[in-house]
């Protein structure tokens, strides 16, 4: 510590009184050069200790491990996104975290299939919403006051049923704000008052299939398609079971 008046510094006054424990093994403690001095641990032995482990960690306790890793790292993503703030988004968000600290991050980690399936579909509906606000939020930008345009996002992704500006009927939301319904619709019209003619299209296919053969267990595949006027675009990620 340091006093205010000198600026020195030196132990504080209950480190310096007579007897302290501190104070009584610094001065019973002999001066011993570090190079003689005794390691704190072996290092060369831990490090085979964790070769070790590596080498013969059951195949279960080494997916339970990547799991809780990849879902750590996967909800630092999700929560750095610009919707991440929204709360439809973040609801879906905190669903992920709460699921993956039940099954994954717990002290008994669940290794039943279907309890783990369940992780991915929360994370498939969080994927989902976060998409789909990103996508608003870049369609809405003309909007000056983005409070109100967040707004309108959480709304069209809610289907609040009941909202100021909006309201959900059958899985439609209605926006009944004469302004704000001007503003959208200016998104999807060409200057002479026509509705836009879609450029692009995007799509996400997922599914869950015996893979390689028929009588292996579902495992999950996805695709995503970009097609345009001018060509397309495939991505594939798919999965077997051995």
């Amino acid at each position: 510590v340091s006093t205010q008046s000198t600026g020195k510094y030196g132990l504080s006054e209950r480190m310096r009184k007579e007897g302290n424990l501190w104070k009584k093994t610094w001065e019973e403690a002999g001066p011993i050069p570090v190079s003689r001095q005794k390691d704190l641990f072996d290092h060369i032995k831990e490090g085979e200790r964790v070769l070790h482990y590596l080498e013969t960690i059951h195949p279960s306790q080494l997916l339970s491990q990547l799991l809780a890793v990849g879902s750590i790292s996967v909800y630092s993503n999700l929560r750095e996104l610009p919707c991440a703030h929204l709360p439809v988004v973040r609801k879906e968000i905190n669903a992920f975290a709460d699921t993956c600290l039940r099954l994954l991050l717990s002290q008994a980690p669940s290794t039943n299939i279907e309890e783990l399936q369940s992780i991915s579909d929360v994370l498939e509906r969080a994927e989902i919403v976060a998409a789909n606000a990103t996508a608003l939020m870049a369609k809405l930008q003309p909007i000056s006051n983005v409070s109100r345009m967040e707004k309108i996002v959480s709304d069209l992704l809610a289907n609040t049923t009941k909202s100021t500006s909006a309201i959900a009927i059958n899985n439609f939301c209605t926006i009944t704000d004469a302004e704000e319904r001007e503003t959208i619709l200016t998104l999807f019209k060409t200057p002479k008052g026509e509705l836009k003619r879609e450029e692009i299209r995007e799509l996400v296919l997922r599914c869950s299939t015996n893979r390689p053969y028929l009588s292996s267990l579902p495992v999950p595949q996805r695709m995503y398609c970009f097609l345009s006027e001018t060509g397309s675009k495939f991505a594939t990620a798919f999965s077997i079971s051995e």
